[in-house]
């Protein structure tokens, strides 16, 4: 077992690359079939729909998208931050303690004499 055979690791080095290969080509052959379906929805598709983003460049929970036209209102804008701002406070408050639970979590409150 001591002794490597050229042969085994050219076998598994040509399977690796037709796995890369076909993986690669299955992966662009459904991106296509993907923009074919999504090309065909937006011609009967509803109006002022847009696609999802591509590229899985999804924004994160709690963040703000771009803007899809850059030359938008800026107190819409400024609205828009100050309900994200508004909903992140008041996640942050009921995860520390609010009126609703979280917070302390050591047992039930305490005499002013510390039992």
């Amino acid at each position: 077992m001591s002794e490597i055979d050229p042969w085994k690791i050219v076998k598994w080095i040509l399977i690796v690359l037709v796995a890369g290969f076909i993986g690669q080509f299955g992966k662009m052959l459904a991106t296509h079939i993907l923009q074919r379906i999504r090309g065909k929805q937006g011609k009967s598709g509803s109006p002022g729909k847009e696609p999802a983003p591509r590229g899985g460049e999804i924004p994160a929970a709690g963040t703000a998208a771009a803007p899809a036209n850059p030359a938008e209102d800026p107190g819409k804008i400024a609205k828009e931050r100050k309900k994200e701002l508004k909903a992140l406070a008041k996640i942050k408050k009921k995860g520390t303690g609010g009126k609703e639970g979280g917070g302390d979590t050591n047992g039930p409150p305490r005499d002013g004499d510390g039992r």
